[in-house]
C-alpha cells in the first residue's frame, strides 16, 4: 500500500509525516522519524521493490530517479547521485517534469553510463497528461504485473 499510494488514511499519515515529499524507496533506514516497526519495512524495502513497478502515463506522481518505472529499478542505482547534476533534473523531480509537449527533456551527456540511461528513457513513451494517472503494478509471477497485491502470489516468489 505504501508503494502504490492509495489513499487510506493511514497511507496519507505516513506520506505526510515519514516520507515526507519523497519516495519510499529513496529514504533511508537510519533515518530517526518513525517506530521501530517502521525502520523494519524500511530495511526490506530493497526486496519490495522487486515485486513493484510503475506503469506510466501522465508522469504526475512518479518520481524521476527514486520510483521504478524505466528498466525495473530506479535510476539513481545506475547513474549514482551525479546522475542528478549530469542530466539537470533535480533528485525530487517527478517524470512529467522530464518532458514538455514535444517529449523528453535531458541534456546530453558524454559518459557511457549516462548515455545508456538516457537510451533506456528515450525507449519510454513520454507521459502525456490525457493518458490517466500511472498505475502501480505488483508482481504476481515471473514478467506478470498486475494493480493488485496479492500477498499469496508474493510469498510463492519469495
Amino acid at each position: 500500500m505504501i508503494l502504490s499510494r492509495k489513499n487510506p488514511l493511514c497511507i496519507s499519515w505516513v506520506y505526510q509525516y515519514l516520507i515526507r515529499g519523497s519516495s519510499f524507496l529513496d529514504i533511508s533506514p537510519t533515518t530517526t522519524c518513525g517506530s521501530w516497526m517502521w525502520k523494519k519495512l524500511l530495511n526490506l524495502k530493497d526486496v519490495a521493490a522487486t515485486f513493484f513497478k510503475i506503469d506510466l502515463k501522465d508522469g504526475a506522481s512518479t518520481y524521476f530517479w527514486t520510483d521504478i518505472w524505466c528498466d525495473f529499478q530506479p535510476l539513481i542505482h545506475v547513474s549514482g547521485e551525479v546522475g542528478t547534476q549530469m542530466l539537470g533534473i533535480v533528485r525530487t523531480a517527478k517524470v512529467a517534469d522530464a518532458t514538455d509537449a514535444q517529449g523528453w527533456q535531458l541534456r546530453r551527456c558524454r559518459g557511457r553510463v549516462m548515455q545508456e540511461i538516457i537510451e533506456k528513457i528515450k525507449c519510454v513513451p513520454p507521459p502525456r497528461p490525457e493518458a490517466g494517472r500511472d498505475r502501480p503494478l505488483w508482481k504476481q509471477s515471473q514478467g506478470q504485473y498486475e494493480e493488485k497485491f496479492a500477498s499469496k502470489a508474493t510469498w510463492e516468489q519469495l
